[in-house]
């Protein structure tokens, strides 16, 4: 036997019990295990990029992308949704209002409310952002990045405090403190507060205040009449 051809080819040289070289046996399961590896090469093509398994092909083509951009696109790339909101609380306690806009894409939307029960400002102002995030809950069905922008001092410091302070019993609010966790903070969006300076001629967080003031009006009109 040619041992040379035997470790070119990467076979040892084959002998038998009593030693002398014998001939290699059948090269048939080498071409299956070319051919086992090229399929998972052809796999890994289709469904692997960077490490990253890939999103069906049908579930890719609703926006055009390619097919290797949809995980990124639903990981790193969200819904950047700018939101100004504002409470109003006539009395403090008392009848109450709240207002929250919203802008995204060039496009704006407006959500207000009234309570006509007794309430407090500070109330009003975390009602204002639980009504936008349970918004989008039921609109936008993709994670968003919202960025809140508020005149409350209230709602910048109490966020950043621990989430079980929040939602002790102890603690005021604590009720709507646990549904915008478990809505907002603990869910799919990703949620920022900022602080802007109130009644300073911020264009949106004056327009917020004067719909959160009519809804207090209303409130009061829906209980006291007049």
């Amino acid at each position: 036997m040619n041992l040379t051809y035997s470790f070119l080819h990467g076979i040892p040289p084959f002998r038998d019990w009593r030693g002398k070289p014998v001939p290699p046996p059948s090269l048939f399961w080498l071409r299956e295990l070319c051919h086992k590896q090229l399929i998972f090469f052809v796999l890994r093509l289709l469904f692997f990029r960077g490490g990253r398994f890939l999103l069906p092909l049908k579930l890719c083509r609703k926006d055009g992308l390619k097919p290797y951009r949809c995980y990124e696109r639903e990981v790193n790339k969200m819904l950047n949704v700018k939101v100004f909101t504002d409470g109003s609380c006539l009395g403090n306690p008392g009848v109450g209002g709240y207002c929250g806009i919203m802008q995204c894409n060039g496009k704006e939307r407006i959500v207000a409310g009234c309570c006509t029960e007794m309430t407090t400002n500070n109330r009003m102002e975390l009602k204002a952002v639980l009504e936008v995030v349970d918004w989008l809950n039921r609109v936008q069905k993709e994670p968003c990045e919202i960025e809140v922008y508020t005149d409350s001092q209230y709602i910048v410091n109490c966020h950043t405090h621990e989430r079980k302070w929040l939602t002790s019993e102890s603690r005021p609010n604590h009720d709507i403190w646990h549904e915008l966790i478990q809505k907002g903070l603990a869910g799919k969006h990703h949620i920022t507060f900022v602080k802007v300076s109130g009644h300073k001629g911020v264009e949106l967080n004056e327009r917020c205040d004067k719909i959160a003031k009519a809804q207090a009006l209303k409130a009061r009109h829906l209980v006291y009449g007049g």
